[in-house]
Order: C-alpha cells, then structure tokens, then sequence
C-alpha cells in the first residue's frame, strides 16, 4: 500500500511538472504574429507633375499642380531661382523656366518645364509700293499706254512661337504651327541651332534644356 500512495504521488507530480512547462512555453513564445513586432515600409516620395508655362507680354502663368508646396522659377537658365506660392510671375521679358516644389517628405519636385523665350513685338508690315500715276496723254497724239500699277511687295508673317512642354520621360512636345515647314531646336537658349526636324517632338538627353522656333 505504501508503495501505491508512493506511485500516486510520483505520478500527480509528475502532471504537474510537466502542465507547468506547457503554460511556460505558450507564454515565452515569438510574439511577431501577435503584434509585438513593427515592419518600417520605406516610402518613395511621389515626383510631382511639371507645369506647363505660357507667356502672354511679359507675364508667364501655369495650372497650378496638386500636392505642390510652392512652385520656383529661374530667369537665366537654372543657374539661380526664386520660389513663389503664386502660378503668375512677371518675367521682365526674359525667358523662363519653372518647376513644382515638393515636401520632400511625401513629394519631391517636378522637372523643369522647357525653357519658354519671350517674343518681343512682331516685326510690323511692309507697306505697299504705292501705284505709279498713269502718263497724261499727249494732245493731238495717240494716247500713252497706262504704265502698269507695281505690285505690292509680300508681306512676311511672323510664326507663333511654339510652347515646348516636356514629359518625365524627357520627351518635349509642342503643337504645330500653322505655316511653319520644320521646326529648329538648341539647347543653348537658341545660340545655337543644334537640329531641325519635320515633327513635333525631340527625345532630351542628360536632362537638357530646349527652346523651339517654326521655319516657315
């Protein structure tokens, strides 16, 4: 009998060991699954939209873009800018580049837009040659044919100027132009032509600046 109470006691000591273990393991288990651990996501911030600049006098305006903290313009090719909240600036007729300015935490900036070059005024018509007065007939002689009228001298119409917009791919695209023949591209602000194409568009490279002109 003593032996049996012994073997009892063993055994109830024994469950009791080994229950303990269990809840011990459950307890100091990896908790990830639970929540116990955070996973950073590194977040690439959004490149924003590049504005699309007009010019009208001396006076350049572009769509405002979404998400944009400001917006910076430069008037001599990107060496310096100035930033501004506004989507007007007055260019004091010099060209104009602009981009959109991001956060840098969510948004980064735009790339630039291409180089737009104010025109100044057009070159005005050239007037008329006026007609040749006709010879006065000779009395009692056969009247002088009339000298014919001189025709007027053509007048030479200025092309438009084309608005280059530029994709993030690096694509600049414009419209075309009515009368215009080919289109002559530079990318030193036109001192000098370093192409001439048939289309409406050119590939940039190295992030280069263009400016557009129409041939007629």
């Amino acid at each position: 009998m003593r032996f049996k109470k012994l073997g009892k006691v063993l055994l109830t000591m024994g469950l009791a060991a080994c229950m303990s273990m269990s809840m011990f393991a459950c307890g100091t288990g990896d908790d990830t699954a639970n929540g116990g651990g955070a996973t950073n996501v590194d977040q690439t911030p959004t490149k924003l939209d590049t504005p699309v600049v007009t010019v009208s006098g001396t006076t350049a305006t572009w769509e405002a873009i979404e998400n944009a903290s400001g917006y910076e313009y430069s008037l001599d090719g990107g060496k310096t800018f100035t930033k501004i909240t506004e989507t007007t600036v007055d260019t004091q007729g010099k060209d104009i580049i602009v981009r959109a300015a991001g956060d840098g935490v969510n948004y980064r900036h735009s790339n630039w837009s291409g180089e737009v070059i104010v025109g100044g005024e057009e070159t005005p018509d050239t007037p008329g040659t006026p007609d040749t007065p006709d010879t006065p007939d000779t009395p009692g002689t056969p009247g002088t044919p009339d000298t014919p009228d001189t025709p007027d001298t053509p007048v030479a119409v200025k092309l438009t100027t084309p608005t280059v917009t530029i994709s993030e791919t690096g694509l600049a695209t414009w419209e075309a132009q009515t009368g215009a023949v080919k289109y002559e591209y530079s990318w030193d602000r036109g001192f000098t032509i370093h192409g001439e194409t048939t289309e409406v568009s050119v590939q940039l490279t190295n992030g280069r600046p263009i400016v557009v002109r129409a041939v007629g």
